[in-house]
This record gives C-alpha cells, sequence and structure tokens, in this order.
C-alpha cells in the first residue's frame, strides 16, 4: 500500500513538475519546506524542516514519509539532536531571530500536555530551547516524536510525527527550523516523497488547538534527482560542440531549473565558474553550443533550484489524501536540491 501511495503521488507531482513551476512567493496560509543535501537512495545527511506558520497558528504536525528510517534511534537522552531557529515577529513588523539546540528528554518522565493528541509515552521528547543572540528574547518547548508502534492513529503513508505547540507562549512565533543532524535516512526506493505539515489554530480560549480548523501544507522531495550530459559535434566546425540533457526530479522532467556547465583542462575540474548557463524546458531538457580550442577537455553539468512554490501547478492535488486537515492543502514545495553530473565527459577538440 505504502509503494503504491508513493507511486501515486509521483505520478502527480510528475505533471506538476512539468507544466508548472513558479518561483517562491509569500505563503500566507503557512508553509513547509524540506531539505536534505544527500537526495540518493539510502543516504543519511543533515535535515532541515522548515515550517512556516500560518496566522494564529497554535500546534504543528509534520508527518515524515513512509520509506525514512532513523536506524540510529532518536536520540539518546541528555544529548543533542540538532539546532533550532526560531523566529517571532514583533510589534513593529520586525522579526527577531532565536538560536538554541533540540536535547533529548525521557519520554517516560515528560508529562501529559493538552498540545500533544497522541496519549501515553511517546517514542521520544526534544526540549527546544532557544535564546535571541542579540537581546533577551527566549522561548523553550518540546517536540514530540512518535512512531505507528506510539501513535496508532498515524495513517500508513507517515513513518514519524513530529509535533509541537507554538501557541499560549506570549509571542507571535512565525517559523520554527529543525536542523536535525543524520537523524533520518533516505527511502530505499526512488520517488517524490511528500512531507507534510498540519497547522492547527488557536481555540477561542487560546489555550488549546482547533482541530476543526486545520489546514495542510505539503513539501515534496524528490528521491533522486539526476543531470545528463552529452557532447555532440557540430559538422563542419571541429572546434565547436552541442552539449545536451535533461533534468529529472523522482525520473520526472524537472523544467525551468537552472544548469551550469563546467569545461576544464583538468580532471579535478573545480565547480566554481560556469562556462554556461542555461535553464531546462518546461520538458526538462537542455542545450547549449560552445566553442572549445584544440587539446583535451573534461566537461560537466550542475543543476540546481532553491525551493519552488509548486502549489499553482497543483502541487496540493493528492497531498491530502489520509484527509490529515480539516481544510485541506493550502501550500506545496518542491525541495531545493543540487546535483552534478556523472561521470565526467572527457573531449578532444
Amino acid at each position: 500500500m505504502k509503494r503504491a501511495l508513493i507511486a501515486a503521488l509521483g505520478a502527480v507531482l510528475a505533471t506538476v513538475l512539468v507544466a508548472s513551476l513558479a518561483s517562491a512567493a509569500a505563503p500566507t496560509n503557512g508553509r513547509l519546506i524540506v531539505s536534505n543535501p544527500a537526495s540518493n537512495v539510502g543516504t543519511n545527511a543533515n535535515t532541515t524542516i522548515s515550517a512556516i506558520l500560518g496566522p494564529s497558528t497554535y500546534r504543528t504536525t509534520i508527518y515524515v514519509p513512509a520509506g525514512y528510517r532513523a536506524p540510529g534511534g532518536l536520540g539518546a537522552v541528555g544529548n543533542n539532536v540538532g539546532k533550532a531557529q526560531v523566529f517571532v515577529k514583533q510589534a513593529d513588523g520586525s522579526r527577531a531571530t532565536l538560536n538554541g539546540q533540540l536535547s533529548v528528554l525521557n519520554p517516560t518522565q515528560v508529562a501529559q500536555t493538552t498540545c500533544s493528541s497522541v496519549s501515553g509515552t511517546h517514542a521520544a521528547v526534544w526540549a527546544l530551547k532557544a535564546n535571541q543572540t542579540k537581546g533577551t528574547g527566549t522561548v523553550s518547548f518540546n517536540v514530540y516524536v512518535d512512531t505507528p508502534d506510539t501513535n496508532r492513529n498515524m495513517p500508513a503513508s507517515a513513518a514519524y510525527t513530529l509535533q509541537f505547540c507554538t501557541g499560549g507562549l506570549g509571542m507571535n512565533i512565525a517559523e520554527v527550523d529543525l536542523d536535525l543532524v543524520r537523524m533520518f535516512v533516505n527511502p530505499q526506493a526512488r520517488g517524490m516523497y511528500m512531507w507534510r505539515a498540519v497547522y492547527d489554530p488557536a481555540a477561542a480560549d487560546g489555550k488549546s488547538a482547533l482541530a476543526s480548523g486545520s489546514t495542510l501544507a505539503a513539501a515534496a522531495v524528490p528521491i533522486s534527482t539526476q543531470v545528463s550530459l552529452k557532447v555532440n559535434r557540430v559538422k563542419a566546425h571541429p572546434h565547436w560542440v552541442t552539449l545536451t540533457g535533461t533534468v529529472l526530479a523522482a525520473r520526472a522532467p524537472l523544467g525551468h531549473v537552472k544548469v551550469q556547465v563546467f569545461v576544464g583542462r583538468s580532471k579535478l575540474l573545480a565547480l566554481n565558474r560556469a562556462k554556461a548557463t542555461v535553464r531546462t524546458t518546461a520538458a526538462g531538457s537542455f542545450r547549449v553550443t560552445l566553442r572549445l580550442t584544440k587539446g583535451t577537455w573534461y566537461l560537466r553539468a550542475k543543476a540546481s533550484t532553491p525551493y519552488l512554490d509548486i502549489t499553482p501547478g497543483g502541487g496540493c492535488k493528492s497531498a491530502d489524501t489520509d484527509s490529515l486537515s480539516a481544510k485541506g492543502c493550502v501550500d506545496a514545495t518542491l525541495a531545493p536540491f543540487v546535483v552534478v553530473s556523472n561521470p565526467l565527459l572527457k573531449l578532444k577538440a
């Protein structure tokens, strides 16, 4: 069932990615951005989860897709599992940044609260404590982590939930970033994996979450991304070559992505000064023609993009298949990535 769901999401998002990739715009109802520099199958690297909260958000629940694993556990009691940033909107409209850590508590010693929607002992509890670097601001709250074993209501599409409450703290928290250090291992199968965040507004009393007003934001993370590069000589022009290739996200063509072509005399080709920069077409392909002087050349392509707002193209279409939120999906993003072609091409001009 999990594989079928992943395949369905991938099929829908493939259409979305080809059809419409808008530049990132400021969200009005909440947003989720997930980034992981290691986008290959089965790899493990730091994961950054950015929850941009909608107006009056009281509780946030992040659903980690099925396929992700934490084989090393969810953290040893007393240790840190990562860093955290909390952004607070102030009365004058400016934002204060608070930096801190995520330290592991003993879940059996954490009292039940109205924040958590899960009764009983959690799989893990992380204490978030952050302070303002230049100022006196401080904030602390718990992140409750659950698995299907501790949360029997978790849908089959999720492997973990991370839940925390920013309401009732006496401040207007606009964003919470969790930078987890080598916590999750990527799924073993290529595909488009949908992370989701449910934002519950505050109830009338301001001391609890109103689930009936919840909205959902989605973040599509491709496992894995690829860029190809081929060389064709231009007839009658021995020193001219045409370079072509495609950019794929979970095997789906990815349009409007920046591609840089690097050319050098050595196998140790530095990817810091591009010979040419182009963007892929809506079909995910690119093409560039270069003149190379006589000798041996090495070539490589790098595709990269910041996070992208894919809501306008239908990114929300299959994000809330489990009916996790009362009002449905309001925003969807594609994860940022950087990918380099492999192997290095050798050419004699």
